[in-house]
Parts: structure tokens; sequence; C-alpha cells
């Protein structure tokens, strides 16, 4: 129980994007939409949660698998304001239909969720998956524009390189296992 305390700010996030998908599923052409206001609301919760466990000493989760430090700290604050102020800008942006704000506000509060689970992932496989989660939900919304090709064009950039870079990731990660024996960054600064 003590382990999931730890990781409060995450079970924010996947709660918050749990009732943005549900409400999204659920809408039925009401007059008030309130999916900028539950994100929002979400995200200052986080936020908070973030801030005040820079009070607790550094601790290591699911048999070390995450880290809670200072660093992983300041790197999930820094994520989760910067979901915050995209999701306040494109709240007044024209540039994304009315209708299709849920789904935007869902995708960038799941990519600050996978970037606040790399930041305490002490585990080289949790930290390529997070960062592989992220690439495709960066990608999704790069492609969010369907009708301009330059979006497209983005996309497929940004796929292309993002793949290039996860192989460089996973060869290092291969690299580092095959010289040390583990793909836990603490035990491997203990070799």
């Amino acid at each position: 129980m003590k382990e999931f305390a730890l990781l409060i700010p995450e079970l924010i996030l996947s709660g918050v994007l749990a009732l943005l998908i549900v409400a999204e599923i659920t809408y039925h052409g009401e007059r008030l939409r309130i999916v900028k206001f539950t994100a929002v609301l979400g995200l200052i919760a986080a936020m908070i949660y973030t801030v005040l466990s820079y009070s607790l000493a550094p601790e290591r989760a699911f048999g070390g698998v995450l880290s809670v430090d200072g660093l992983s700290i300041f790197f999930k604050l820094f994520f989760i304001t910067l979901a915050l102020l995209i999701i306040m800008i494109s709240s007044v942006s024209k540039e994304i239909a009315r209708e299709k704000k849920s789904e935007y506000a869902a995708l960038v509060i799941a990519g600050a969720l996978a970037m606040s689970i790399a930041a305490a992932a002490s585990d080289l496989l949790v930290c390529f998956l997070c960062l592989l989660s992220f690439h495709l939900i960066s990608c999704l919304l790069a492609a969010y524009g369907k009708g301009s090709a330059s979006s497209t064009e983005a996309a497929v950039k940004h796929l292309s390189f993002g793949i290039l870079g996860g192989v460089f990731l996973l060869f290092g990660s291969a690299m580092l296992f095959a010289g040390t024996g583990t793909i836990n960054i603490y035990q491997m600064s203990a070799t």
C-alpha cells in the first residue's frame, strides 16, 4: 500500500484520463461540457500531490523498478505543468475542433502520465516502454489535424525519427545489460 502512496500523482492522472474517456464515450450533445475543467482540476490535484511528495525521503517502489526521489519529482512536476499549460492554451485555440477537445486533452494527459512514469523509472525496460508510449501519443498529436498535409508529414517524420531513436535506446540498453548483467540503473552503478 505504501508503494501506491508514492505514485499518487500518476494515479490521479490515470483517473482523470479514465474519466475523460468515459465522459467522451457517454457524451450525447449536452450543452455543458466540462472537459477542460475536469482536465485542469485533475492536473492541479496531481501537481499539488507532486509538490507535497518533495517532503518524502527518496524511496524505491515495486522491487526497485520505480524510484521516487527529488529529480523524478522535479520532472513529474515539469511534465504535469506542461500538460496543464497545453490544455489551457489549446482550450482557446481555433485549430482544434470543439468536439475534439476532449480527445486532445486525453492524449495530452496520457503523454504526461507516460513521461511521469518514465521520470520515476529506474529500470531500463520500463523507461523504454514509457518512452515508446509517449512516442505513440506524440505521433497521434502531431497528426491531429486530419485535413492538413503538413500535420500528416510531421507525423510521418516524427514516427521515422522516433523509431530510430527507440532502436538506439534499445541497443544501448542491450549493451549495458551485456556489460553489467542487469537493467536496473541502481544495480548498474553498484557494479
